[in-house]
């Protein structure tokens, strides 16, 4: 009998990850003691810059910022001209393969990548985006999917188990902005 792919078991795990991740209120992209934006309220220029600001202010390296906003958020940095003509400037070329799904581009003048996501956090109606810098969240990854095979006694059909260690911890929570918007 033929064993299924593995694939969409090792995304659904990594959408898990990513989920936890955002949502947890000790330490995910929730717990960051910084806040700025106003909950279902397009963000604005005023709102990614003090969020530089911030960063800056906790004397975080400009290498390795990363901003993560939902998908009506990510229309809300559109909407603002100098982040729209901005993005434009990595897309001469061919943007980076190894960014991952969801890399937007660089947002130059506030010195971070941008990433779209449906795996944040929801607040009382809109949603909870981060900036951060990456040391501000351990993860520890386990390597590979691990499937088990199992076959119940008195079964017709294999069932596949698959798994994946991980875990992750705020390491410094002023290198990181929770970011409320749509």
């Amino acid at each position: 009998m033929p064993v299924r792919r593995c694939e969409p078991a090792g995304r659904l795990l990594a959408v898990k990850m990513d989920s936890n991740l955002a949502g947890d209120n000790t330490n995910g992209l929730d717990s960051f003691t910084q806040v700025e934006g106003v909950d279902n309220v397009d963000l604005t220029g005023d709102n990614i810059l003090r969020s530089r600001q911030y960063l800056d202010d906790a004397n975080c390296d400009m290498e390795d910022r990363v901003m993560f906003v939902s998908p009506a958020s990510l229309m809300s940095v559109y909407a603002i001209e100098r982040y729209r003509s901005n993005l434009y400037t990595s897309s001469s070329g061919t943007l980076p393969g190894n960014k991952g799904r969801g890399y937007v581009g660089r947002l130059i003048d506030v010195a971070c990548d941008l990433y779209e996501t449906t795996n944040l956090e929801a607040g009382s109606a809109g949603k909870k985006n981060a900036m951060m810098h990456k040391e501000a969240i351990a993860l520890i990854v386990q390597k590979e999917v691990t499937v088990d095979q199992r076959k119940p006694v008195n079964a017709i059909k294999t069932h596949l188990l698959a798994w994946q260690a991980y875990g992750f911890k705020k390491m410094r929570s002023t290198f990181g902005v929770e970011m409320d918007g749509k």
